[in-house]
């Protein structure tokens, strides 16, 4: 019997519609309906959670919201401070929200991230603009009505198959610690996307590189970075 050939996966670009597979709750839809009249975007992981055709979905930790433009960023704000969302922690990169205790607590809590175009780092414009910034096809989702949104080309490929696929690195280091963060959720990576970031690592200056070295020389012993370091590094970096 002769053995069947192998077809490696043809990767795809740009970005196909599809509609939300999970049985969102009810609440969530007042949100985003709410979210989305300011004009704020609802991307990254619980769109990959809400999109996904897989049971065993890690569930989402949090809300993350974009915004097209810096006036839209402060609607929205103003919108969920007026709404009793009490803010947990801000840095540059976002302001993260306590829930309010009766409507939305029974969500993710919300995370509004601020506009910026930094290099590779873009949180603002359009949808296509935002998502395209993003590093795993996995991850490069978002929702634009309560049933429907847009997911990378290789998104269903790669959620099926739980595929981590690197289309964008903002620092090779980061996207391996991100690498890390999904395995733990049952993800797995093939060796040319690591063999990526090593390609990435080499064409880099000596100055990044000791940049980079430097930062985590300051962390000392710290076992692992919160989504937040990772974005500051990368910011700290001013990736190109």
């Amino acid at each position: 019997m002769s053995k069947k050939k192998y077809k490696p996966y043809k990767i795809k670009q740009g970005f196909v519609r599809r509609y939300v597979r999970k049985d969102i709750h009810p609440n969530f839809i007042d949100l985003f309906e709410e979210i989305k009249s300011v004009g704020g975007i609802v991307c990254g992981g619980f769109a990959r959670w809400a999109f996904s055709m897989r049971k065993d979905s890690s569930e989402p930790t949090d809300i993350d919201v974009y915004c097209r433009t810096k006036e839209i960023y402060d609607r929205l704000h103003s919108w969920f401070v007026s709404n009793d969302f009490k803010i947990k922690a801000e840095n540059e990169l976002c302001v993260m929200y306590i829930n309010p205790i009766v409507k939305y607590k029974i969500l993710p809590p919300v995370q509004l991230i601020k506009p910026m175009k930094d290099a590779r780092i873009v949180t603002t414009g359009t949808v296509e603009e935002i998502l395209d910034s993003f590093d795993f096809t996995v991850c490069r989702c978002a929702i634009t009505t309560p049933k429907t949104g847009i997911v990378d080309a290789n998104y269903e490929h790669d959620e099926k198959n739980k595929i981590l696929r690197i289309m964008n690195i903002h620092c090779p280091i980061s996207s391996s610690i991100r690498f890390a963060k999904y395995y733990k959720k049952g993800y797995s990576v093939p060796p040319f996307e690591i063999l990526k970031l090593f390609m990435d690592w080499d064409e880099r200056t000596d100055e990044y590189r000791l940049n980079i070295i430097k930062f985590f020389q300051d962390l000392h012993d710290k076992r692992e970075l919160s989504d937040q370091e990772i974005h500051e590094m990368e910011r700290l970096m001013r990736i190109d």
